[in-house]
């Protein structure tokens, strides 16, 4: 298949779950930009009151789920597993593997949960975000592991 037919493909494959674009708000949320929280609510709440808010949406429960990622728990849990794929350039680094963001998290957990059993995997295939569709069996293959590493006893 050519380039164009695999875009094409895959992009068929995925349209019944995914927007053709990306949303302003992630890009703000995935490039960790926190010091925008507050503007971004400021605009939500002021658009809902300039249009009289005709879906009734509850501006606390927009702002609740706002940058949700950035606010992990850090207790309740005795064991925790971050995965992230090597070639994924948003989540880690090859040159510098220990400044890699899940690091970064994994060791806050682990000096927050000293007796919690921690695993960081770093899934070294060709995988972006869509691992399900450009490698479905190996991916499931490997969140078995993860998921039987977690349920032990």
């Amino acid at each position: 298949m050519t380039h164009l037919q695999i875009a094409e493909r895959w992009l068929a494959a995925e349209a019944r779950r995914r927007p053709n674009f990306k949303q302003q708000l992630q890009n703000l949320e995935h490039g960790a930009d926190l010091g925008e929280k507050a503007w971004v609510e400021n605009e939500i709440d002021s658009l809902l009151k300039r249009t009289g808010n005709p879906w009734r949406i509850a501006v606390e429960d927009v702002e609740k789920d706002l940058y949700a990622t950035n606010f992990t728990r850090m207790d309740g849990f005795q064991r925790m597993v971050w995965t992230t794929a090597k070639l994924d350039r948003n989540h880690w680094s090859a040159e510098e593997p220990m400044r890699s963001i899940e690091v970064f998290i994994a060791n806050e957990y682990r000096a927050k949960n000293p007796d919690a059993q921690v695993r960081l995997i770093n899934w070294d295939l060709p995988m972006t975000h869509y691992g399900h569709l450009e490698l479905p069996q190996q991916l499931a293959a490997a969140h078995y592991s993860v998921v039987r590493w977690l349920v032990r006893p």
